[in-house]
């Protein structure tokens, strides 16, 4: 029998480092889609290595999202499905064959709850000092080429501390960088 290690939880340590904040940022009104990646890299090489945050991004009225867990050195990616969008939002064939070439896949993970269909689904880390910057390239790409933000309008990027932001609570077992 083989006895597995249990790293212990800090949540309760962890919980004054967490932040909370809401950014409405029109991309063309401060230096366009690259300004906004590099605003985007440093949010998370600020953010990747401490307690888990969590990331959403969005545009009105645009149903296509884009949200992460960052934190502990990784990142859990989720680009909006099908399972959630109507109409023209919906993603075409071509643009789910290029969310399949950028490593998304629809969460294969099998303890998923049925009651919440899944969506797009990246796992990256962050160990390299590069990682951040290539992350924030990607979240950029998806939110301008995926979800078809308007670079006139304000995007919305709220971040707040996740339920359970240390590491064996949020990753689990699997913290391997998947």
């Amino acid at each position: 029998m083989t006895e597995t290690a249990t790293r212990p939880c800090t949540c309760g340590a962890l919980a004054d480092r967490l932040e909370r904040a809401t950014f409405d940022v029109a991309p063309s009104a401060g230096g366009g889609w690259e300004a906004w990646r590099v605003a985007l890299g440093r949010l998370i090489g600020r953010l990747g290595a401490g307690p888990t945050h969590c990331v959403v991004v969005t545009q009105d009225p645009n149903q296509r999202y884009v949200q992460f867990l960052l934190g502990h050195g990784r990142v859990h990616a989720e680009v909006s499905s099908n399972n959630y969008l109507i109409g023209d939002f919906r993603l075409t064939p071509a643009e789910e064959r290029h969310l399949r070439d950028l490593g998304f896949d629809i969460d294969p993970d099998d303890d998923h709850d049925e009651r919440f269909p899944h969506n797009w689904v990246r796992i990256v880390d962050l160990r390299r000092p590069d990682d951040a910057a290539a992350v924030a390239a990607v979240m950029s790409h998806l939110v301008e080429v995926i979800a078809l933000f308007d670079d006139r309008h304000p995007v919305r990027v709220d971040l707040f501390g996740a339920d359970h932001p240390c590491e064996p609570c949020t990753w689990g077992d699997d913290t391997d960088g998947g």
